[in-house]
Parts: C-alpha cells; structure tokens; sequence
C-alpha cells in the first residue's frame, strides 16, 4: 500500500471509533510531517469511518500508509455492499459524505474481500 509500513487500527462499530480514527490519523501524519492535507486527510476518514461503522455493524479496520506523491488511506470493513454516492437533498442532514470523498480525494474506490470489502482514498501530498 505505501512507501514502509502502513499503519493499523482496529475499531469497534460505535461513535466514539471516529474520534479514535481522527487521533489516529493525525498521529501519523505528524509523525511522516505532512500536515498541509490534514484537512482533507481527516474528513475523508471521517467519513469512510462514519459509514463503515453505520452500513456494516461490525469490526472496522483503518490503515493509514505513506507513498512519496500520496496518502493512502483505507477503510475494511465487514459489509458487502459497495458505498454509492447519492443525489441528496440540499436541506437533508446526511448523504453527503461520499460525495465529499470524491472531491477531496485524488482517486478512491471499493475493493472486494474475502469478509466484506475495503474502501480506500488517495490524497496527493504537494
């Protein structure tokens, strides 16, 4: 996945997991001194997290890698159902979030697995 060795976390399917994902990711990401796609680095996990822990309702796993030109990051999760975008009502309070993805992330996609499926992003780092 990325230049070394990614970085793993394994979550449990409640709220507080994304909070725990958030911490996570800017922990490597001080660490590998890339900080100016912090922004989009977390709301792009904040919101594969966030739709991991409602759609599958079972263990999640967040790595976190760093190529020379890009971050990868990757949501597993146990869900066969591959996320979709959606037309979202302008006033609704949720259904946005991919949508997000696709603008903030370089590339993103889902790959099947063996037990459900991961979901994953790349930010280009300038």
């Amino acid at each position: 996945m990325a230049t070394g060795v990614p970085k793993i976390i394994r979550l449990k399917p409640e709220g507080q997991s994304v909070a725990a994902a958030r911490s996570f990711v800017d922990g490597c990401l001080a660490g590998w001194g890339v900080t100016d796609q912090a922004d989009d680095v977390q709301l792009i996990v904040d919101e594969l997290v966030t739709n991991a822990i409602q759609h599958s309702r079972g263990p999640v796993t967040l790595a976190i890698g760093r190529r020379p030109d890009r971050i990868v990051v990757q949501v597993q999760d146990p869900s066969s159902a591959s996320p979709e975008t959606e037309a979202t009502d302008v006033l609704a309070d949720s259904g946005r979030g991919l949508l997000l993805v696709e603008q903030l992330a370089a590339d993103w996609g889902t790959t099947p697995t063996a037990d459900g499926k991961r979901v994953w992003a790349e930010v280009p780092v300038d």
